[in-house]
């Protein structure tokens, strides 16, 4: 080897022995379910085996908010799998067949959502685990059609993911919004006045 190449392979030894190894890092079982949360992937899987495992459609008789027997069956199982899977948050979402004026069935559905709801909690449910019930009266009907329609008359049990604040919210689409904001608008919903305290 000549003299004038010993810097250049000096250098290439330099290089090769500085050169970073790639380690397989694969993390803990805590930074995998910590990437799960925040990714909202932990909540999509709850979610979709909330979905699998339950009836999430309780069914309510004729002009009635009374849970009966058939809805109470299918609330309580929503309830024993809320129960072994303590993370997931839910959201009540009350609806009503096409008879009689919008806004008694809005007001229907959300009569029947609130039972729901208290049928859950009476299961086991702990009460901040149903972030809210909502109604779409008559609006979303599963058989679109004018009249009595056993199938429009129920209340859907909606996942709504951990109950994260922020960048996850309660996994409920832009629907929900507009509808309170509606019935806001049509003065069926009281805005509690705000008061400002001085300081104590």
């Amino acid at each position: 080897m000549s003299w004038s190449r010993v810097p250049s392979f000096v250098a290439l030894c330099a290089c090769l022995g500085c050169a970073p190894v790639a380690y397989p890092i694969t993390g803990g079982e805590a930074i995998r379910a910590n990437h799960a949360v925040q990714t909202g992937r932990a909540a999509d899987a709850l979610a979709d085996a909330f979905l699998a495992a339950t009836e999430t459609r309780a069914f309510f008789a004729f002009d009635s908010a009374e849970v009966d027997e058939v809805a109470a069956a299918t609330l309580d199982a929503q309830a024993d799998w809320l129960r072994a899977n303590p993370d997931l948050k839910v959201v009540l979402v009350g609806h009503a067949d096409r008879t009689g004026a919008a806004a008694y069935n809005r007001a229907l559905g959300l009569r029947r959502a609130e039972a729901a709801r208290r049928r859950l909690i009476a299961s086991g449910v702990a009460t901040d685990r149903v972030l809210a019930v909502d109604t779409r009266g008559f609006e979303q009907p599963l058989v679109p059609v004018a009249g009595r329609e056993p199938l429009n008359r129920r209340v859907e049990t909606v996942p709504a993911g951990l109950g994260v604040w922020g960048a996850q919210g309660f996994g409920l689409d832009g629907r929900v919004a507009e509808a309170a904001y509606a019935r806001y608008r049509a003065g069926e919903v009281r805005v509690t006045e705000i008061r400002s305290e001085g300081r104590r």
